[in-house]
């Protein structure tokens, strides 16, 4: 049986200490391949300084973003968050070859 690269776990230290803010996304539901209007959490897109500032997105199943993204408008772009619980994986896509895939419990700032 051939090893899936679906199956293999990345080490989220790999990834650097400091996780920089870029954006935050509302994540939808999807159901037979088709997105609803069911909201299941947020992406929150961060950049990684140990990786020459490349971007990753990471989606966190809470439903109450770390900031009110509707009403404030204002996403503190460049402030260090960090992640509990977070898994970072791989899949393949015939557009975009391997692609990186991160999820986690919650996301705070960074005291």
């Amino acid at each position: 049986m051939a090893l899936k690269i679906t199956a293999l776990r990345i080490d989220p230290v790999s990834l650097g200490e400091i996780f920089l803010l870029a954006d935050i996304t509302p994540s939808y539901e999807y159901k037979d391949g088709e997105r609803t209007d069911k909201l299941d959490g947020y992406r929150y897109s961060v950049v990684l300084p140990a990786h020459k500032m490349e971007k990753l997105s990471i989606k966190v199943s809470n439903k109450i973003p770390l900031v009110d993204i509707e009403n404030s408008g204002e996403i503190p772009i460049g402030t260090a968050v960090k992640f509990s619980n977070l898994e970072v994986g791989s899949y393949y896509s015939k557009t975009q070859g391997i692609c990186i895939t991160a999820k986690a419990d919650s996301v705070d700032f960074v005291k």
